[in-house]
Formats: C-alpha cells, sequence, structure tokens
C-alpha cells in the first residue's frame, strides 16, 4: 500500500493499492513492496490502457514468493478517505508486459514491472486457423464466441439484433482483437475495452454531444482542477462530405452512406464554400443501410469539426475514456487521455477534446 495524508486541511487521506489476482482475476493477496509506478490510458490505441510498476524487495524477505509475472495480474485501486468517509476507486486489471527488470543492490532488489491492460490478451492472439462468418450471423453472438475462445470469461457486451449481411472473412494470424473490432464497427458500437474492473466492454456508439456529463471542471469553491491550461486548435482539412461503401460480395450490392453538411452556419459547409471536398472510406463493414448511414454521418461529424484539446491537471477522479465534462472553459468536451503517478500526493492529467459546432 502506497499512502500519505493529502491535503491535511481538507481531511482527506488517499492511498494507492495494489492486489495480486490469479490469471482469471481471482483475488490472491494484497502485492507487498510496491513503491509506486503510472498509469496510462489513451482512446485511439487497441490497448488502451498501460503503464509501470515499482518495487522494493528488502533483504532476507520474499515479499515476491509465488508470484508469476508470465500468468499473474495485478488490480490497481485508489483509496481515499474524506472526512471519514471511505471511497475506493477501481483503475482497471493489468498484466505484466515485456521484460521484467530486476535489479539487485545493498537493500535487496528493485523491481519494475511493465504493465498493459486485458485488451493486449485479445490482441497478442493471433487466431491460428481461417476465421469466417457465414451471412445473417449474430454479429454479438460471434463476438462473445471469441472473447471466450480467447481463454476469457469476464465481459458485457450490449446485446444486439444485428446480423452479418454478407460473408466475411479474415486470414490466420489475424489479432483476435481486430476481429471483435471490426465486427463491433460494422454494427455501429464501441471498440472492445477493458473497464475498471477488468471487464470487457462494449455498447452501441454515442455521439460526444449527447452523452451525458459526468464531471464539471469549471471552478468555483470546490475546484479540483489546477488553474493553469491551455487550448490547441486544428481546422485542417475539412470536408464537408463524406461517403462510405461496404466491401462487395459476389450477389450483393455494395451498401452506400453519404453525410453533407449544408449547414450555412458552418464554415465549412458547402453554403459557405461553393464547393464540395469529399472524403471516401471504401470497403466498410456495415450489416445494413442504417448502419452505412450512421457510420457516414459520424465520420462527417468527427472530419468536419476541428478538434479542440484541452490538457488539465486535476485530483484523482473516477473518470474514464470517452467519458464527457464540463471543461474549465464550459465546453462540453471527452477524455481522451489520461496519465496517473501512483503517488497518493501527485495530481493526474487528463486531454479534453471538443468538436466545433458545423
Amino acid at each position: 500500500m502506497i499512502s500519505a495524508e493529502l491535503w491535511g486541511a481538507s481531511g482527506r487521506r488517499a492511498a494507492w493499492r495494489v492486489d495480486l489476482l490469479t490469471n482469471k482475476d481471482v483475488y490472491r493477496r494484497q502485492l507487498d513492496g510496491v513503491t509506486g509506478g503510472s498509469l496510462d490510458f489513451n482512446a485511439f490505441r487497441a490497448v488502451a490502457g498501460g503503464g509501470t510498476l515499482t518495487l522494493e524487495v528488502p533483504s532476507g524477505r520474499d515479499f515476491l514468493q509465488g508470484v508469476d509475472w508470465l500468468a499473474d495480474r495485478v488490480a490497481i485501486t485508489y483509496v481515499a478517505e474524506v472526512h471519514g468517509q471511505r471511497f475506493e476507486v477501481p483503475w482497471g486489471v493489468f498484466l505484466a508486459s515485456g521484460e521484467v527488470d530486476e535489479r539487485e543492490h545493498p537493500g535487496g532488489v528493485s523491481v519494475t514491472v511493465p504493465l498493459v491492460d486485458k485488451t493486449a490478451i485479445l490482441q497478442d492472439d493471433g487466431i491460428r486457423d481461417h476465421y469466417a462468418l457465414p451471412v445473417n450471423w449474430p454479429v454479438v453472438g460471434a463476438v462473445e464466441a471469441l472473447i471466450v475462445n480467447g481463454g476469457q470469461r469476464r465481459y458485457a457486451l450490449t446485446p444486439s439484433s444485428e446480423r452479418t449481411r454478407t460473408a466475411v472473412s479474415w486470414p490466420a494470424g489475424t489479432p483476435r482483437l481486430t476481429i471483435i473490432n471490426d465486427l463491433l464497427a460494422a454494427i455501429g458500437y464501441t471498440p472492445l475495452r477493458a473497464d475498471a474492473e477488468g471487464v470487457y466492454r462494449s455498447e452501441p456508439y454515442i455521439d460526444p454531444d449527447q452523452r451525458t456529463v459526468q464531471w464539471d471542471f469549471r471552478g468555483g469553491a470546490y475546484s479540483v482542477t489546477a488553474p493553469e491550461w491551455s487550448e490547441s486548435l486544428s481546422a485542417s482539412g475539412i470536408p464537408n462530405r463524406y461517403v462510405v461503401t461496404t466491401q462487395e460480395s459476389e450477389g450483393v450490392q455494395p451498401l452506400v452512406g453519404v453525410a453533407e453538411n449544408n449547414n450555412p452556419a458552418s464554415a465549412y459547409s458547402y453554403a459557405r464554400r461553393g464547393r464540395w471536398i469529399t472524403q471516401v472510406e471504401d470497403g466498410a463493414d456495415a450489416t445494413s443501410q442504417a448502419v452505412v448511414d450512421d457510420l457516414a454521418r459520424r465520420k462527417l461529424r468527427d472530419s468536419s469539426r476541428p478538434a479542440v484539446r484541452l490538457p488539465v491537471e486535476h485530483l484523482v477522479l473516477p473518470l474514464t475514456l470517452g467519458d464527457a465534462v464540463l471543461s474549465p472553459t464550459g465546453h462540453h468536451m471527452v477524455v481522451v487521455e489520461q496519465a496517473i503517478k501512483l503517488e497518493p500526493m501527485a495530481m493526474m492529467s487528463s486531454t479534453l477534446r471538443r468538436f466545433e459546432v458545423v
């Protein structure tokens, strides 16, 4: 347990706890000797979460007895006590990635463990045979089977009646996670992620503007945000039309989804520019016309609104990637990156993203 008193005047104490789990996520014991580390999360990575864990093993005390870094996992939790009320915020279940560095010194052994979240299990698992699904196969059922056949049992996927519109296939060696995310994208779902409890999740994509606000970063008497922040704007390459076509299949006509920006209030629209600037995506997977239409609209929204990125520092909060928040500027934004040091006195940083209104 890494612990210290935080902001004593406010009556707040905090600690980081690291629990050792089996490769089935069954609790074994608290992991002793942990002195620090870090976690980072990025919404644009297939394996979103990672980090490091550092331990000090004193001479004569085998804190790591029975730990198998090739199989065991760790659950990392932030524990806070505010005016006598205890809170626990889980931050994920992780496994060792790459080489564990052990270095002897006069006082014992220093250990550094590189970490990745549980989606790495499915990313590292290249299928041994050609994988194919026939026409009219239930997509969510196929995803669940891919997870289970990858040796994983903890998942929670939103049910769906969507079925494959054409036969689909992937060659041997394709990462299991790639197939899963291709199938989820075909029905308009979010990419698979491992949540703070280590459960695999995916659900229908919701436009950022429609997501419920999870935190308000605006200042005030109870502000948890550092006063310094800055915004950066990217407005290059803005299209006003997006065309998405599905893969061609023998005997099945491809679907075409088109979304156009005709809003005269938008600086990037056809009405303002007087010309079309088109982006095209060919070979998309979509199970229906409704899905491909929605995909075109989403692509246009994401590419035709210049992204504003805003990094903020704040106290440790129970926010996850994709959560909607109100930024210090009062805008509706989404968490796309996070970085946390496993130090009770440390602030965490989040990068927020918003889009200009089209």
